[in-house]
Parts: structure tokens; C-alpha cells; sequence
């Protein structure tokens, strides 16, 4: 799956309304009590005119707020690196990367449709999952909680105003550090609730749980046809964005298989699923419902012997940055089609470059298949595909 929203759901237990609106205030208290204590810590030593001074102290805090969360961020990232699990992408409020196997690719997001910030994380599925989800929730808070030591140490030491700044600096990460760990849903999970979740043992058996398992065999080269048929059929039970990966691997598989037909049949149960969601939730998915869509589309073109299904599809900028193999693959088959083999080849070898540099391993022996059934038109009856001009 490429789509930005793409992540996982919820974990099995979500606070009651009472405790959730419990949590929602002391969360916001902590906030306005950690950037007050911080802008008054920074402006106290300040040797100004007092509008001056609060302009400063305010302007201050508010670049620590993001520093902070900037450390948060990289902890998580740090944490996943070093429990083995592999980096997927992430996103800094209006900036978003994606790595890949030659570094990564980031550009500036429009609409935040997702968390203001976060980092996504494969697990390795030769170790153990458990502990590596359990480091890689933890490692942002820990990240702050690490830096507010080490800046209530300098600020003990050296002398006004810069103690005030490291103070207040450490100040904003304790606070960053207590309201992620707070176990409550606030737009998403917040690490607290995900580490209550992942602390249980049999969470390892939970659809989502069994669905990280899947994502990380398929970042180290487990094609989906070569997923364990019980541990797919297992994240139909699961949620929302669970469900969502449950009917891309059944598509995937199919398509694996060469079984076009069943495969578009699959793609339009997905389109259904995504359909049937609530509104944010499909806001959220219009670029991996593109996804669903061009990819049903290829192989209804291949069923029918025709590219008008692909024509159909517009070009989706957004789509394309996620999975940049998907549109010049599609637009080779409508090349091969018409008869135009040289543009068929090099969009091919377009499609090809960019699955290579994948960090999904299993991408690029997907596409290896598809290439091939766009240069041989394999799906087609001999008759349709010599009409074409396409028999090798």
C-alpha cells in the first residue's frame, strides 16, 4: 500500500467517552501550563521592555514546541532503526518523505488529511515483533524525556538568560513527553495507548497486530501470493485501515497470479470498502483509492482485450508521488495496445526504476510479472494480441 493514509488503526481498547473528555482536558492543561512556564522561564531573564519581552518569550516557546517535536519525531525514527525495523516514510506537518532504497524523496504536502507528525515503521519479521513495536512507540517520548534531562542540567549550570532558555526548553519537553503518554485517541492512537497495547502479550494475535507481521514480510521481498493464507484471511476481522490492507493483498495476490479477473473483482470490493467508510476516513484514502482504481482498471484492460478502462483514469499527482512505478506501468500497457513498442519499453523501464528503488522488496518482483504480461499481452486470446501487434 502507497496511499498517505495508509497506517494502522487503533489498537483494541479505546478510553470510554468519560475518561477520553477526562484525558482531552488534562492534556490541554498540561499545554497552556508547559507554554506558560516556559515563556515565563524564558523572558524572566530577559533585560527588555516588557511587550518586547513577552513578543520574545512567546516567539521562543513556540520554535521549542517545534524543535520538540521535531526530537520527538526522530526518536521514534532512531528507536525503529535500532530494533531492526525499517523506515517507511514520515511527515513533518507541511513536509512529507518517503524512503527508499537510494535515501529517501520529500516534497511539501497540501491538505494535512494526517497526523501533523509521525514517523511509519515496518517491523523485520526475523525478529521477534513485540519488542521492536514496543522501542518504536516508546522512542519519542523517551527522545524528549532524554533531552529535558540534559537540558535541566545545563540550565542548572550556566548563568542568566541562557538558563532560562534551556529551562523553558526542557520544560516543553516534559510536557511533549507526558501528553503523548497519555492513553487516549487524539486524532490517532498517542504512543501511550499504543504502548498499553503492544505491553499485551496477546495483542501479538490482533489483526492489526498480524497485519504489521504481513507489512514487514513484504518490505523484505514476500510477494503477497506467498503470504500465508491464514494470517491474510485473519485481517478481514480487523478495522477500518486493517481491512483496507486485507483487500490490497487479496488484489495483489490475484494479480501475482495472473488471475486478472479475479483481481479486478478484488479491486472493486476494495473501492467498495473504501467507499463504505466514514467521510474523513474517505478524504483520507482518495489517493490509494486512485491507486485501487488504475490498477483495476490494468487488469480489466487486460480481461477485455482494450486500454479503455485505463483511459478513464485521470492522473493523480499525489497518487503517482506514493507509487511513481504505477502510472508509466499503465501507460505502457495502453502503448502496447496501440502498437507503439518503443514507448511501451521505455515507460516500462520507467515503472521498473522506480519499483527498484522501492524499499518494498516485494514491489519489484510484482512488477518483474506485470512487465511481462504488458509485453506479451499475456491474458489476451492470440487473436486479440496479434491485432495488436504485440505477438513475441
Amino acid at each position: 500500500m502507497n496511499g498517505e493514509n495508509a497506517t494502522l488503526p487503533a489498537d483494541p481498547w479505546v478510553p470510554p467517552r468519560w475518561l477520553a473528555g477526562l484525558l482531552s482536558a488534562v492534556q490541554f492543561l498540561i499545554v497552556i501550563a508547559g507554554s506558560g512556564v516556559c515563556m515565563y522561564l524564558v523572558g524572566r531573564g530577559l533585560v527588555l521592555d516588557v511587550d518586547f519581552r513577552i513578543f520574545v518569550a512567546l516567539a521562543t516557546t513556540l520554535v521549542f514546541y517545534f524543535a520538540a517535536i521535531a526530537i520527538h519525531e526522530t526518536g521514534h525514527a532512531f528507536a525503529a532503526r535500532a530494533a531492526g525495523m525499517t523506515l517507511v516514510r514520515g511527515a513533518f506537518f507541511h513536509w512529507q518523505c518517503v524512503f527508499s532504497r537510494r535515501g529517501w524523496r520529500w516534497r511539501r504536502r497540501g491538505s494535512q488529511r494526517t497526523p501533523s507528525a509521525f514517523v511509519m515503521a515496518w517491523p523485520d519479521p526475523a525478529r521477534a515483533l513485540r519488542p521492536q513495536m514496543l522501542w518504536f512507540v516508546s522512542g519519542g517520548v523517551l527522545a524528549n524525556l532524554a533531552s529535558a534531562s540534559v537540558l535541566a542540567l545545563l540550565g542548572s549550570w550556566v548563568p542568566a538568560p541562557a538558563n532560562g532558555f534551556m529551562l523553558g526548553f526542557a520544560v516543553l519537553h516534559l510536557e511533549l513527553a507526558v501528553i503523548n503518554a497519555l492513553p487516549m485517541v487524539s486524532g490517532c492512537p498517542t504512543d501511550g495507548l499504543n504502548f498499553l497495547a503492544w505491553w499485551r502479550r496477546d495483542f501479538e494475535q490482533h489483526p492489526a497486530a498480524q497485519c504489521m507481521r504481513l507489512l514487514g514480510r513484504s518490505i523484505t521481498g514476500t510477494t503477497a501470493d506467498q503470504l500465508p493464507d491464514g494470517e491474510v484471511a485473519a485481517l478481514a476481522k480487523g478495522r477500518d485501515g486493517v481491512q483496507l490492507i486485507h483487500g490490497w493483498i487479496v488484489m495483489k495476490a490475484a494479480q501475482n497470479r495472473g488471475e486478472w479477473q479475479k483481481a479486478a473483482e478484488a479491486g472493486d470490493r476494495l473501492d467498495a470498502a473504501i467507499a463504505a467508510l466514514p467521510a474523513p476516513a474517505v478524504a483520507a484514502n482518495k489517493d490509494f483509492r486512485w491507486q485501487v482504481a488504475l490498477e483495476t482498471a490494468f487488469f480489466r484492460s487486460l480481461v477485455a482485450g482494450s486500454p479503455d478502462a485505463m483511459r478513464q483514469i485521470p492522473f493523480n499527482a499525489n497518487g503517482d508521488w506514493f507509487a511513481p512505478h504505477l502510472w508509466p506501468r499503465c501507460q505502457a500497457l495502453i502503448a502496447a495496445f496501440d502498437g507503439d513498442t518503443a514507448a511501451r519499453d521505455l515507460l516500462l523501464v520507467e515503472s521498473q526504476r522506480h519499483a527498484e528503488d522501492s524499499i518494498d522488496r516485494a514491489l519489484p518482483i510484482s512488477e518483474a510479472g506485470l512487465t511481462d504480461a504488458v509485453v506479451t499481452l499475456r491474458g489476451l486470446t492470440g487473436e486479440q494480441a496479434s491485432s495488436n501487434g504485440n505477438v513475441l
